[in-house]
């Protein structure tokens, strides 16, 4: 894990742990669906709350006699 995700936010003998934020900019498709949602919105304000979109991931993996027995990954997005 370590060789394709880097250092771990927290290293224990039997947990790895990765925490990461983002930033990304919304694609032109994402632009588009999120428009018809906010169509009250002129585009001025649109642009300054959509142009991005801030993430978070989370990755856990917990390990029993050098074997996974444990992962959980989530994923959130905020604009």
């Amino acid at each position: 894990m370590k060789r394709i995700l880097g250092e771990p936010s927290i290293a224990t003998p039997g947990k790895l742990v990765y925490y990461f934020d983002y930033r990304k900019k919304s694609t032109p498709k994402e632009l588009v669906e999120l428009r018809k949602k906010m169509s009250d919105m002129n585009d001025e304000e649109f642009a300054k709350n959509f142009k991005f979109a801030d993430g978070e991931a989370y990755i856990e993996a917990r390990f029993a006699s050098g074997k996974l027995n444990y992962l959980a990954i989530s994923k959130s997005e905020t604009y």
